[in-house]
């Protein structure tokens, strides 16, 4: 039972989440997050916006080591693999996007690809460990330190100095003393924006125990005729928690169907991936041929300016025929007729996730492994 350099935001503030039994998660959105970092570690593609910020000479994907009981830090390499090798008893690793110098100063970057705010730079307890690990192991006693998100093109930086490093080691010394005398069942939980992506949660006391006091006196803004400021402001945080609970139950359902295939809700009912088809697409030119050859004459050249922009829709025909009172099945007609020409196409099929019919929808085929492949990978890395 331990903490790492991404997961200190979350121990220094719950004790629970450093012993408690973890469940992690596959998240398309982290992989999605770890391909923009693969990008953003070759200084030569990025944008002006974003380099400007970069040292020279920095170095990406750097693998730093502390010892939190000395204090000594080391680089340990680079890469994102995430691999440390042997660390000391006492030792804590981690991953800078980007280390750099700076004068007297080493420089920390860390990038941040999605749209989420995270802890300030001034306060951020990775960065700060990122910051002592390499003032440690390159003889600095200032870092700078850095957030920068890629969608914004926005750099958030504050300056540590001898102070704030020694102060953050002496936290990190408390922290890893308190965690030796941890154990799960008297651990205490503490809530707060650090659970999002805490993979405790499913045996976290705290969560339990919302879900017991739901089951027990109801949501809070339920029946509550009379609201007040306060019983408000906790019915709202009330529902804000409720809500994670439920998207990582799914998330979890989600991960079990497609590492399983799809579950049998019973009567022709199922949850998992299923074939939707994509919906129809009708060519603006086909509609105006189809137009004149189906409505009346006197009413084609309006109808034609209503129904077609520069393309057309089924919900757009219904709608200039309603609205010109055209005679009953004008639009199934019109409809009818563009499909003889050629005019509607479908999108593309989609596989989503979620609940269907047996008898109505096509179930999507789990892909199956490529065993050779697999084969060929694993005995390249040997």
């Amino acid at each position: 039972m331990t903490f790492t350099a991404s997961s200190l935001s979350r121990a220094l503030r719950c004790d629970g989440s450093i012993v408690l039994p973890r469940a992690e998660n596959h998240s398309e959105w982290a992989d999605a997050g770890q391909d923009e970092h693969a990008e953003l570690a070759d200084f030569a593609n990025l944008p002006p916006e974003i380099a400007r910020h970069i040292p020279l000479r920095a170095r990406s994907e750097v693998k730093l080591a502390l010892d939190v009981v000395t204090g000594a830090g080391r680089i340990i390499g680079y890469g994102a693999d995430r691999i440390y090798g042997v660390l000391g008893e006492n030792e804590r690793a981690g991953s800078a996007d980007v280390l750099g110098e700076d004068g007297d100063a080493v420089v920390i970057c860390d990038f941040k690809t999605g749209y989420a705010d995270v802890e300030s730079a001034a306060t951020n307890p990775q960065l700060a460990f990122y910051a002592l690990a390499a003032c440690r192991a390159l003889g600095k006693d200032r870092a700078i330190v850095r957030v920068i998100y890629t969608k914004f093109n926005h750099c958030d930086e504050a300056v540590l100095d001898a102070l704030d490093l020694a102060d953050f080691a002496a936290q990190l010394r408390a922290l890893h003393e308190r965690a030796k005398a941890l154990r799960p069942e008297t651990a205490t939980t503490r809530e707060g924006p650090w659970c999002k992506h805490c993979a405790s949660k499913h045996a976290c006391p705290s969560k339990r125990g919302l879900l017991v006091q739901v089951a027990e006196h109801g949501l809070a803004v339920i029946g509550e005729t009379n609201l007040t400021p306060e019983r408000a402001r906790a019915g709202y945080e009330q529902i804000v928690r409720i809500e994670q609970l439920v998207k990582d139950a799914r998330k979890r359902l989600e991960t079990y169907v497609d590492e399983n295939g799809p579950i049998d809700l019973g009567d022709g009912r199922m949850f998992g991936r299923y074939v939707r088809q994509g919906n129809e697409r009708l060519d603006g030119a086909m509609a105006v041929r189809a137009i004149a050859e189906v409505v009346n004459e006197n009413l084609a050249t309006e109808f034609e300016a209503i129904a077609v922009e520069r393309r057309t829709s089924k919900a757009a025909i219904e709608r200039a025929a309603k609205q010109l009172a055209a005679a009953r099945g004008t639009a199934g007609k019109v409809i009818k007729r563009i499909r003889e020409l050629g005019g509607a196409t479908n999108a593309p099929e989609s596989i989503p996730l979620g609940e269907y019919t047996v008898d109505r929808d096509r179930a999507a085929e789990l892909p199956k492994p490529d065993v050779e492949l697999m084969n060929q990978l694993l005995a390249s890395v040997q």
